[in-house]
């Protein structure tokens, strides 16, 4: 095939993205395809030396992921792998996904949406009323754990709150629930084995996924915990829309009730990455991930037309 690897891009993930791309192009390389690798440095498709067969989109965040790229590609009707341009914008968006997860009768934990120009003692009396401490604080459309945050009191949230407001003029808080946290891979129409993760921090931030201070595990669950589990992330896969890939995140807690945090709809590809490693349990080294993720994009087809 003639593959176009997307990678870079302009959001906080750039770096993420370009490891994941190159790692990406290698792969198919290796197994005979015929690559050719953009980095993208603004919001705006290339032009291609070659028009491709399939776009593999290794991007992270922003345009990149939030249904920006994938409604480029389905203009210029092109194959692209990963969801589509409304899933995409629904599993980017944090809050959205929410209501979605609720929708369809999952768990996940309450929350309140909060701006930069709320009173801060209205935010922390909402937070004492509502959720009660300790909370976890997320801007709502950032990957890769950007600006995860852990509040134990009022103190500590005022604080963590103005940091956040530097990187978004909204912040989700959440109440924080304790559990063994997993990682559900879809990949088609099959689920690859739990990954559960182990960290020597309160929160998986974006430090502990990519500098350490994590790790990972296969659990030995009950058939009905792992049921529960793997129940709960292909509801919320479908709740979204999301085709060919996802990696789902979720707790479960000591009680056995499992909550949904959310959906990453175009999940990394480097070596740190929780979807090569489900999928390597099974087998499947990251060329053969990557050449089954075009041939899905390219069945599929991926031709709409963008209102």
């Amino acid at each position: 095939m003639r593959v176009a690897v997307l990678m870079g891009g302009v959001s906080r993930e750039r770096e993420v993205s370009l490891k994941s791309g190159r790692a990406v192009a290698q792969a198919l390389g290796e197994r005979g395809h015929k690559v050719e690798l953009y980095d993208l440095c603004e919001e705006k498709l290339p032009v291609w030396r070659e028009r491709p067969e399939v776009v593999f989109l290794a991007l992270h965040g922003g345009w990149g992921e939030n249904g920006g790229v994938q409604e480029a590609l389905e203009r210029q009707g092109i194959p692209y792998t990963g969801s589509s341009a409304p899933a995409c914008r629904l599993a980017m968006d944090k809050v959205l996904s929410k209501v979605y997860f609720r929708r369809a009768g999952l768990d996940t934990p309450s929350y309140i949406l909060v701006t930069v120009y709320w009173p801060r003692h209205l935010i922390c009396e909402m937070v004492q009323h509502d959720l009660g401490y300790p909370v976890v604080l997320k801007p709502p459309r950032e990957g890769s754990s950007i600006g995860v945050e852990l509040a134990k009191n009022e103190e500590e949230l005022l604080s963590k709150l103005e940091r956040l407001f530097g990187l978004s003029e909204e912040v989700m808080i959440e109440k924080y629930v304790a559990g063994r946290e997993f990682t559900a891979s879809i990949l088609g129409d099959a689920l690859l084995p739990l990954v559960e993760i182990r960290k020597d921090r309160p929160l998986f931030d974006y430090e502990a996924k990519y500098q350490g201070g994590v790790s990972y595990s296969f659990p030995r669950l009950s058939e009905k915990e792992e049921d529960r589990i793997f129940e709960a992330a292909w509801r919320a896969h479908q709740a979204l829309g999301c085709q060919d890939v996802s990696r789902v995140d979720l707790i479960l807690t000591e009680e056995g009730r499992t909550f949904v945090l959310e959906v990453n709809a175009l999940p990394g590809l480097t070596e740190r990455s929780l979807l090569p490693l489900a999928a390597k349990q099974v087998g499947m080294d990251l060329g053969e991930l990557c050449e089954l993720l075009c041939h899905l994009a390219k069945s599929r087809g991926r031709v709409r037309k963008c209102g």
